[in-house]
């Protein structure tokens, strides 16, 4: 007993794969914008703090602390 498909026997129609080339809604190209700015903004001001936090000595001086653990977890409740 064999099992045939529909994909086997070709009865599906063939798949589209162009892009359209829709309108793009203004609004939700402005706000994805933003929503990307900020995000990249959010990952420079990271990785600033992670580097001064190294250059300086904040991270070693604090590595072997229970503080560390204050730093990692801590987060803005705003």
């Amino acid at each position: 007993m064999s099992y045939n498909s529909p994909l086997d026997r070709g009865s599906l129609p063939p798949i589209d794969y162009r892009v359209s080339t829709g309108a793009v809604d203004p609004g939700l190209r402005l706000y994805m914008l933003r929503v990307y700015n900020v995000m990249a903004a959010g990952l420079g001001l990271t990785g600033l703090v992670a580097y001064v936090a190294v250059a300086t000595g904040f991270y070693q001086q604090i590595a072997g602390t229970p503080l560390i653990w204050l730093v990692m977890l801590a987060y803005d409740q705003g």
